[in-house]
């Protein structure tokens, strides 16, 4: 299962990451002076050009030298005394603290210095494998990760806010396993040391992991914030929640509970303190999470954002059936990382959270269909961990969200967060949902830092604006292109909605037929695009690519023509089959077929040989006889550079496929939202292959696909 290199890898960078950092100091125009406060003390942050800083915030203290130290709540202690340079003094008091079932959660809590009152709370939540140093700095600049930039428990304590910062149920000190820096390993997996089987708290109860479920880390949460409110350290309506990856997925279960606690045996309650107080979540900035988890770790294809009309992108269907193809070195190596991290439930003792026995048979590979297991996990992941599913609260009870995702991130694609601000704007056009795309996320995305600095301070004056009960005044969508190549360079692109700012669509058509194979295979390509064995951009010899068994086209935009459509108010012309649907016709497209000047009625005009710029998901249409009943097929584009024989991964995805041997099946699917752009002279290349492992786990199942009619459609925000 790929655990050594995939632990190794995953176990070296998040040992590496854990412990509190020095960040570097920042510089004088990135950070807020406690001189340039024009108050002490306020309950909330002051607006922006109010004498605060870059973020907008006011300082939490006027005076350094009259500051008291904040003392500790809950029974914690004083751990340090943050006094960061351009900063504001503040208290870190640090302990364990029982959760609603008496696990105890290694905590902590950044307190500004000064009069003790209730504040607005910043909630941060660690990554998988991770703990609660994730977001502490020293410095307002953050630590090594690019994402605590202003993003941290400094900064926000330094512009008023009390901070939590905790290490999830199950992980490190909250009942979970502590590596041990030296000490041998064994199949990539570091030792470790059990803090479960030492800690008394830990024991006779459940205090293992379970997965971001909303009865036990999302009710973790709402039970330390609800001491925090009894305490007199946090503001019951003054609460916003924010993390990364594993966190980030929390923060947006979070956003979509409606301010209700979900109890082991089903029911629901109002979420309030211990003592009885109302609380309720202001803000959620979810950074690269899941709103999906099936989807995001055993993906069939069946998500889609349907963008723009004139690409004919398919419509989205069912997630969890057929079960999905799994993302095998991520899986394998997350697996391997809470193994050394973490604290699992042990075998049989609880079917909610079973992970060593879902990890088991989603690895044993189809057919799916007879195992209980991976049923069983399929309820819980979609029911309890995926906020996809959690039905659309009313505008009355909606939660402002600002969600960050990656367009080169492989494990939480952009679709992840685009799939979920559909949802929720189908269902209420004005719902508040801010979604902002980059090249960010988790490998191989290569997080500029100028990007994560943009968006962080995005971010900041969007809090402001919450916290205010003013409408953030950020555009709804914000994409930064990739800057993966000499030549290009990062472009912030802007508007309401993704489908107005790419309504045009770049069509391009195959008149060549190819066969893959599911025995066919190319090690060297696949393992140079494996986003664990690698990172960063993805390019490769052309001269690599391809390999027995796999199809590839190869496309010059200028081949190709613009579809100019209906775009925002257009209605996608049906091709008279689904996704992955039997076609009539042995190498009919449906409306394709009557060209492209017919798609959603638009006009079509040459495509010309300047630049491009992708933006969103491209669509792939084309015809396949099955042979056999059960395949995989694995999309990549490309950007290839004819003058340089090199091409760089642009985006992928992976579609599993059903039906009956000899069946003629009609493809439909988008691969992932993307913001790229195409310098001038390169081509596009599509490659197709049913084996590329390690990033996806090879079927047990032998099969084929004879492909034909191939159409790319992809949306452009600027065309030559």
């Amino acid at each position: 299962m790929l655990i050594t290199a995939a632990a190794a890898v995953l176990i070296t960078a998040v040992t590496a990451a854990s412990t509190v950092r020095a960040a570097p100091t920042a510089t004088a125009a990135g950070t807020a002076t406690a001189a340039s406060a024009t108050a002490a003390g306020v309950s909330l942050p002051t607006a922006a050009g109010s004498g605060a800083g870059a973020g907008g915030f006011a300082a939490s203290s006027g005076s350094r030298a009259a500051a008291a130290t904040a003392s500790c709540p809950l029974g914690l202690q004083v751990s340090a005394h943050l006094d960061p340079a351009g900063g504001a003094p503040s208290t870190v008091c640090s302990g364990l603290v029982p959760s609603f079932d008496g696990t105890p959660l290694s905590t902590d809590v950044t307190i500004p210095d000064g009069p003790a009152r209730p504040r607005p709370l910043m909630v941060f939540l660690n990554g998988w494998g991770d703990h609660k140093t994730n977001f502490e700095a020293s410095q307002l600049a953050g630590n090594a990760n690019p994402y605590t930039w202003h993003w941290n428990n400094a900064w926000f304590a330094s512009h008023g806010f009390a901070v939590l910062n905790f290490t999830a149920r199950g992980f490190w000190h909250s009942c979970g396993k502590v590596p041990v820096p030296g000490a041998p390993s064994a199949g990539g997996i570091t030792a470790s040391d059990p803090v479960y089987l030492t800690e008394p708290g830990c024991q006779g109860r459940a205090s293992w992991t379970h997965l971001a479920d909303r009865r036990w880390e999302i009710r973790d949460v709402q039970t330390l914030v609800g001491k925090l409110v009894d305490a007199h350290v946090a503001t019951p309506d003054q609460v916003v929640v924010t993390g990364d990856s594993y966190g980030g997925g929390q923060s947006w279960l979070l956003a979509l509970s409606q301010d209700q606690v979900l109890h082991r045996n089903g029911t629901t309650t109002a979420w309030t303190s211990p003592d009885g107080t109302p609380i309720h979540l202001a803000a959620a900035v979810p950074l690269f999470g899941w709103t999906d988890l099936l989807q995001a770790l055993d993906d069939n294809g069946g998500g889609s954002i349907a963008q723009t009309p004139a690409a004919d992108s398919p419509p989205a269907t069912s997630h969890t059936s057929p079960y999905g193809v799994e993302k095998l070195s991520y899986v394998s190596g997350l697996f391997a990382l809470g193994e050394a991290t973490a604290q699992y439930a042990p075998p049989g003792a609880d079917p909610t959270a079973d992970l060593p026995a879902w990890y088991a048979a989603i690895g044993a590979g189809e057919p799916y269909s007879a195992d209980p297991i991976v049923a069983q996990a399929v309820t819980q992941l979609t029911r309890y961990r995926s906020a996809l599913y959690l039905p659309v609260p009313p505008m009355a009870k909606a939660v402002p969200i600002l969600t960050v995702q990656g367009v080169t991130d492989p494990l939480f694609p952009a679709i992840q967060s685009l799939q979920m601000e559909q949802r929720l704007r189908a269902a209420h056009p004005g719902y508040p949902v801010w979604t902002v795309l980059g090249d960010v996320g988790h490998s191989y995305a290569d997080n500029p830092p100028a990007v994560w600095h943009h968006i962080l301070t995005q971010a900041n004056r969007w809090v402001l604006d919450v916290l205010h009960h003013r409408t953030p005044s950020q555009p709804k969508i914000e994409a930064a292109t990739v800057a993966c190549q000499a030549g290009q360079h990062t472009t912030w692109l802007t508007g309401n909605r993704l489908r107005t700012m790419a309504s045009q669509v770049l069509v391009l058509s195959a008149t060549t037929t190819a066969s893959t194979t599911s025995a066919g295979t190319n090690p060297v390509v696949d393992l140079q695009t494996d986003p664990i064995a690698t990172s960063g951009c993805r390019t490769l010899a052309s001269s690599q690519a391809g390999g027995p068994g796999a199809a590839s086209f190869t496309f010059a935009p200028a081949d190709g023509v613009v579809v100019t459509g209906p775009g925002s108010s257009g209605t996608a012309p049906s091709t008279g089959a689904g996704k992955g649907a039997a076609s009539t016709g042995a190498a009919t497209l449906g409306a394709a077929s009557t060209g492209a000047g017919a798609l959603a009625g638009g006009s079509t005009t040459p495509a010309g040989s300047g630049a491009l710029t992708l933006l969103g998901a491209p669509v792939v249409h084309a015809n396949a006889v099955l042979t056999g009943t059960n395949a995989e097929l694995a999309a990549s584009l490309w950007d290839v550079n004819p003058a340089t024989g090199q091409q760089t991964l642009i985006t992928r995805c992976v579609e599993r496929l059903t039906g009956r041997s000899g069946q003629t099946l009609h493809l439909a699917f988008e691969l992932w939202p993307t913001a790229w752009t195409l310098l001038p002279g390169h081509q596009l290349q599509l490659q197709l292959t049913q084996s590329d492992a390690p990033t996806w786990r090879p079927d047990n199942e032998p099969s084929a696909l004879q492909i034909s009619g191939l159409q790319l459609r992809i949306p452009i925000a600027a065309r030559p």
